[in-house]
């Protein structure tokens, strides 16, 4: 593995470099733009939510996959969101039915050479979602107060993951001297996440 830390930098700001402009692209996406919007129609949000469903459907399983090769874990286990996203989605649209199904236009896994780094960089993207959460679930309630958020949907379970946010970052910006993580490998599993979700939530990718 290359030798990943270059003082004063650690791997998390590293990573929060590279990632930069797919976080900023991600956050400007029509559908993440609009939760906070006072204009947010009830079809549009369904429709949010049912992107985002697109993307931890093809996204999670990749990630387990990568957690059980893992043979001394590092991180609380993931929280899967999926089954949070469906009783997000139940409690507002009364049905699951019209729920969106993984594209063709999804970028697939790549064949990671260090699991360990690339889950961690996924982890990074997948856990760090929790830092928006609390302006998305005001601007609902303050835009939109007779909808309601289900206590156990996916905007109440992504406060929880705040202990795994401070967790992953802790590791992060400690040399990793006894295991081999690899900031390269980082780099792709965050890259990873970002571009699915990206593509999920683009509409044209997969309507």
């Amino acid at each position: 593995m290359e030798n990943f830390l270059n003082p004063p930098d650690t791997l998390r700001s590293l990573l929060r470099a590279h990632v930069w402009p797919l976080h900023q692209q991600l956050d400007q996406s029509p559908t993440l733009q609009a939760l906070t919007q006072p204009n947010l129609d009830a079809p549009t949000y369904a429709r949010a939510l049912s992107n985002f469903h697109l993307a931890y459907q093809h996204i999670e399983p990749g990630l387990a996959a990568l957690e059980q090769s893992i043979q001394q874990p590092v991180l609380p286990a993931y929280e899967p969101r999926l089954p949070h996203i469906r009783k997000e989605y139940v409690m507002f649209n009364n049905s699951d039915s019209d729920l969106a199904e993984p594209g063709a236009a999804l970028p697939p896994m790549p064949a990671f050479l260090c699991p360990l780094s690339a889950y961690l960089g996924g982890r990074y993207v997948l856990e760090g979602a929790s830092q928006g959460t609390p302006y998305v679930i005001r601007a609902l309630r303050n835009h939109h107060p007779a909808w309601p958020l289900h206590p156990e949907g996916y905007w109440h379970t992504l406060l929880t993951q705040v202990p795994a946010w401070r967790q992953l970052c802790h590791l992060l910006d400690t040399p990793q001297n006894d295991r081999p993580v690899s900031l390269s490998e980082l780099k792709r599993g965050a890259t990873w996440v970002f571009e699915s979700f990206i593509a999920s939530l683009t509409p044209s990718t997969h309507h």
